[in-house]
């Protein structure tokens, strides 16, 4: 029999027949190089811009939170 009928006509319907192409998956190593330092650096970069882009935020509404966390 082939595949396609061995699998439940449920399972058929909702999730498509089984394809018979086995996809290239990127080995560890492709993986690990895809995080390097230039993408990590931008990374950290926008990091510290959001942190200090809320800081003036953060010191204008501190007095209510500790008014609040007061009472």
């Amino acid at each position: 029999m082939s595949e396609e009928r061995k699998q439940h006509p449920f399972n058929r319907m909702m999730y498509g027949g089984r394809e018979k192409k086995i996809e290239d998956s990127p080995t560890r190593e492709e993986q690990n190089t895809a995080a390097d330092g230039e993408s990590i650096l931008d990374w950290v970069h926008s990091i510290m811009n959001s942190i200090d882009e809320l800081m003036p935020l953060y010191k204008k509404i501190s007095p209510f939170l500790k008014q609040w966390n007061s009472k």
